[in-house]
């Protein structure tokens, strides 16, 4: 799924789907404090990124925060899994041109 939104390859029923889930994600694994779900996502993807001395560090801040806003979007992490889905964003992210691409691609979804 993140591949394929990534990509730009994802219909409108499959970007739907996601924009819901992303509105439940705060209460379904976070007791509907979403500050403490996004501090969260911060956290673990600062660190899968490399971290202030990695490509993380490379970006300014409103960057990390159209990343962060990314990787919340698709991956709703949780606390359980939150650190696994930070690598495999990182992972997909270098594999489409690392963050500063991801970085836009959320810029323009955002509007």
């Amino acid at each position: 799924m993140i591949a394929l939104i990534v990509h730009g390859k994802a219909g409108p029923d499959l970007v739907t789907r996601v924009q819901a889930n992303f509105r439940k994600w705060p209460h379904d694994f976070w007791n509907g404090n979403e500050p403490l779900a996004m501090g969260y996502c911060i956290h673990v993807l600062a660190e899968a990124c490399g971290g202030s001395r990695g490509e993380w560090g490379t970006l300014s801040e409103s960057r990390q925060s159209a990343v962060v806003w990314f990787f919340s979007l698709l991956c709703l992490p949780s606390p359980a899994s939150g650190e696994s889905d930070a690598a495999a964003f990182y992972r997909q992210a270098r594999a489409s041109g690392g963050l500063a691409g991801i970085a836009r691609t959320a810029d323009i979804l955002r509007g």
